[in-house]
């Protein structure tokens, strides 16, 4: 069985790495008196003051992978395959699960008629 992907979904068959940057900053001043009841055993009102002041900033860093394992591939069907070969290049046969499974994703891709 030979199948053909178009330019978006031949994506699943490279290796693909995700990064990001995320960045931030703020400056603060703030004064703050708050008064509350806390669950002490004689309830007794709690002051709390907080005094803050300056800049403040963060950074993270985020990355993440989706790499094909050749060596998976070759325990699975026996020999090493590319995912472009498993996928479309008909050189594997598409297990019953898989033909199934591919079965569903067609019958709810389709619009339903109204």
């Amino acid at each position: 069985m030979k199948a053909s992907l178009n330019p978006k979904s031949r994506l699943l068959t490279l290796a693909l790495l995700v990064t990001g940057l995320a960045c931030s900053a703020w400056a603060e001043s703030k004064n703050k008196l708050d008064a509350r009841v806390r669950d002490l055993t004689d309830n007794t009102p709690v002051l709390v003051y907080s005094d803050t002041r300056g800049v403040f900033g963060g950074a993270a860093l985020e990355t993440g992978g989706l790499f094909p394992d050749g060596g998976d591939n070759k325990n699975y069907y026996g020999e090493e395959f590319t995912m472009s070969e498993i996928l479309v290049g008909g050189k594997v046969e598409p297990t019953e699960a898989a033909t199934l499974l591919a079965q569903k994703i067609e019958h709810y891709a389709k619009p339903q008629a109204k």
